[in-house]
């Protein structure tokens, strides 16, 4: 079994992700979310790609990097957290200390650092 790779890219022109995609290469082709045009580019400067990690969250929800996550520790505390691909592996936790895979049957998505910045809170 292959891992799928899935793309999606946060416009930062139009404040809106794409529906996933696969790279091919410098060309990113993908259908807006309105299912209207293919886009196709050369130049990625406008639109931050995350990658799919992979994984689903307990609701069936795919998992990219720059979702914010929320779930239940062991000490049966509440937690939301982003998650980040760290050297090749993708993690959560305030310091990336927690392997995502081992922890995602625990897990929502509730939002991404995009459009739901408010869920996160720095102390």
């Amino acid at each position: 079994m292959s891992k799928e790779l899935k793309f999606r890219a946060w416009s930062v022109t139009d404040n809106r992700y794409s529906k996933p995609f696969g790279l091919d290469f410098s060309v990113l082709n993908y259908t807006d979310d309105d299912g209207l045009d293919v886009i196709k580019s050369k130049s990625l400067s406008n639109e931050v790609v995350q990658q799919f990690t992979g994984i689903k969250d307990r609701k069936g929800n795919d998992i990219y990097e720059g979702d914010i996550v929320k779930g239940i520790d062991a000490s049966n505390e509440n937690f939301t957290c982003i998650v980040n691909n760290v050297y090749g592996s993708f993690r959560i936790g305030e310091h990336n200390e927690a392997l995502l895979y081992n922890l995602s049957h625990k897990l929502d998505v509730v939002g991404n650092v995009y459009e739901n910045k408010d869920l996160i809170t720095t102390e």
